[in-house]
């Protein structure tokens, strides 16, 4: 396999899509982790913000992506 045709996006390659994967594996353990510890949906988000966004081109959907992501991972829809 040397592409891979996401559900939406664009066609990316295999290293494109292991770095997606990777900013979506610390993502999903740092909202785990600090929701554990009992931070506010406010303050993970606000963490969240600092970890380098993966497209870096697609920065316009970064908040409602993180924010869609805590409600998933937490239970809060």
């Amino acid at each position: 396999v040397e592409f891979v045709i996401p559900g939406h996006g664009k066609v990316c390659s295999k290293v494109e899509l292991q770095k997606w994967l990777d900013y979506l594996e610390k993502a999903v353990i740092l909202i785990r982790k600090m929701n554990t510890q009992g931070f506010s949906e406010k303050d993970i988000i606000k963490k969240l913000n600092e970890l380098e966004y993966y497209p870096p081109k697609n920065e316009q959907h970064k908040e409602l992506s993180l924010k869609r992501w805590y409600q998933v991972i937490t239970g809060r829809s």
